[in-house]
């Protein structure tokens, strides 16, 4: 993934987030001041009811203004111009309170209003016992020309609103939570990002430099092989055999690890033409077959009697074929037999390499295709390679839209079916 891209998703997802954080946010104080507001009207409705009883029982009226005033969030006071009676005060209360679901502790006092001192206070709790019937009892002391006012106190109701909210309020910070988390998590890829790209560039800059001392050596070798001074020393001629053999193969491994490095940043291109898989298979079964002869091995071909044509690129099409190939010889432990079948199904090609090899379990089969991975042989025999042989076949395969798949089991060999459109 390129920094622009990383960039643009990290822009957008922290624009994303952060916006429903606000909108929650903003959803959270609305839903605040809601409660704040419902809960105050409520309870001015039902304080004016207990006023309004009150002045009733003394057969007297209420003031006609500033009965209820509320002074601050969680405390009212009453004006009700008339002597008090405490225990009314509290039935009234209660009961009204419970009518509307009023479910909070609270807190009750009466005043004097010559001196606002507190001549009677009772804290009552929320879940204390059930209102029962009016009775009337002795008066507070009273002083003539005093009138009484009673104010009502909830203490819990900030807790109780946030109880209320605290699945808006959980809501919020998981979201907050999942901002700094992505945010971290963007970093970290960034940093990853950063690293893959310095190690692609180191191995893309090694390979390279690897080609020109390869090719010198190449041409040093066949310079030696080649002249007639040293035709008839055949120690030197087996050297120089090892040599070259050792030559093209590290310089094909620096081929693959190029052809790789171009796959996974899409610059590779395919040649695609009308190709004879047949004719394909018969090219490279001689050098499959000389191979597979050293090992007491063989090599068995089921082709269609007439010739198979397929839409490929043929330079891929040989490398494919070879890396296949060459995996079943190398996980076969010994005489491998190595079945290579054409079929058509439905006018498409159904290309299959079955071995008699060492078989793969389920979980290995999974990870058989990934870049670098190779398969644990255990301390049977020494498997050279990079693992980037069927990671090749596989990116090739998706680009040409072939389907691929693997049939292995432990012990029974391995299948590799390749799909083909026909044409």
């Amino acid at each position: 993934m390129t920094r622009s891209k990383i960039r643009l998703i990290t822009v957008i997802g922290t624009l994303t987030i952060s916006a429903i954080i606000i909108i929650q946010g903003y959803w959270a104080i609305q839903m605040w001041n809601y409660k704040e507001k419902e809960f105050s009207q409520t309870v001015k409705v039902s304080l004016y009811r207990v006023a309004k009883q009150l002045v009733e029982l003394n057969g007297s009226v209420l003031p006609n203004s500033n009965i209820i005033n509320q002074m601050s969030s969680n405390y009212f006071v009453v004006n009700v111009n008339d002597k008090i009676q405490a225990d009314n005060v509290e039935y009234f209360l209660r009961k009204e309170f419970q009518k509307v679901l009023i479910n909070e502790d609270f807190e009750f006092g009466i005043y004097d209003c010559s001196n606002d001192q507190v001549v009677y206070g009772n804290y009552i709790k929320a879940n204390s016992e059930p209102v029962g019937e009016l009775k009337q009892k002795s008066y507070l002391p009273t002083h003539e020309g005093f009138t009484y006012y009673f104010g009502v106190l909830f203490p819990n109701r900030n807790t109780s609103l946030i109880a209320n909210l605290q699945y808006v309020f959980i809501l919020s910070i998981l979201l907050l939570i999942a901002l700094v988390v992505f945010v971290y998590s963007i970093f970290v890829i960034v940093k990853q990002n950063e690293l893959s790209e310095l190690q692609k560039d180191f191995i893309n800059n090694m390979t390279h430099e690897f080609k020109t001392p390869l090719t010198s050596i190449l041409l040093a070798n066949n310079a030696i092989a080649g002249s007639p001074k040293f035709s008839n020393d055949s120690t030197l001629a087996k050297l120089t055999q090892i040599i070259s053999l050792q030559s093209n193969r590290l310089t094909s491994h620096v081929e693959k690890i190029l052809d790789l490095a171009k796959l996974e940043k899409n610059k590779y291109l395919l040649n695609i033409e009308k190709v004879n898989l047949s004719e394909v298979i018969e090219e490279i079964s001689p050098s499959i077959e000389l191979r597979l002869s050293s090992l007491n091995g063989e090599l068995i071909k089921e082709l269609p009697d007439h010739d198979v044509w397929i839409e490929a690129d043929k330079v891929h099409l040989v490398n494919i074929l070879d890396n296949l190939l060459d995996n079943a010889i190398k996980y076969t432990l010994v005489n491998p037999i190595i079945l290579l079948s054409v079929t058509i199904v439905k006018n498409r090609v159904i290309l299959t390499i079955k071995d008699n090899g060492i078989g793969l379990d389920a979980a290995t089969q999974k990870k058989v295709f990934d870049k670098f991975f190779r398969g644990h042989t255990g301390n049977v025999h020494d498997v050279k390679g990079f693992g980037l042989g069927l990671y090749y076949v596989k990116n090739i395969c998706n680009a040409l839209s072939w389907k691929l798949k693997i049939e292995s089991q432990p012990g029974k060999g391995s299948s590799i079916i390749i799909n083909i459109p026909g044409i």
